[in-house]
């Protein structure tokens, strides 16, 4: 365990020479993870994504002038909860939804539905950490018309309610 903590903080260090995006409380669930007694294959799983993350160069929102157009779109408007690939594509990129889908998927290896929930959650879980009310989250991730789809979407990403969320965050 005290190797699986230096190896965290190995990662912090390294996330801060290479300036790289990995959110403080993604470190903190790291940590959680590994004082809360979870399995070494959980542990090892949730590390080797980090790293992952870290070292992959496809895995930044790197890629052409067109996908950068749409993950720029996407996080300046995450708080409209009418984000639509449809939108995106008729009236900023100004082409075709079925040629933007297959495009999008092709670049990210991903459908955008999966991209704009992974964003949605990973500043949901962000905003949680800072202390905002479950109901401002919803709102401020694009879904504050429907707060028991925004719980529901949590649960099913991260596996606990937005609740449960705070607590672990808490309990630390």
């Amino acid at each position: 365990m005290n190797f699986l903590k230096q190896l965290s903080d190995c990662l912090l260090f390294e996330t801060k020479l290479r300036k790289e995006e990995l959110a403080p409380f993604e470190l903190t669930e790291l940590l959680m993870t590994i004082n809360q007694g979870y399995s070494d294959s959980q542990i090892l799983e949730r590390l080797y994504g980090m790293i992952h993350k870290i070292v992959s160069p496809e895995k930044k929102q790197s890629g052409t002038n067109f996908t950068k157009q749409i993950f720029s779109y996407v996080e300046q408007h995450l708080s409209d909860s009418n984000i639509t690939l449809k939108e995106i594509a008729e009236n900023q990129l100004f082409m075709n939804v079925d040629y933007v889908s297959k495009r999008f998927l092709k670049e990210t290896g991903r459908k955008f539905s999966d991209y704009l929930a992974e964003v949605r959650i990973r500043k949901a879980k962000q905003y949680l950490a800072e202390g905002w009310q479950i109901q401002q989250v919803a709102e401020k991730v694009g879904c504050g018309n429907n707060p028991h789809y925004f719980s529901q979407l949590f649960k099913k990403k991260t596996g606990m309610t937005p609740s449960a969320y705070i607590s672990s965050l808490q309990r630390k």
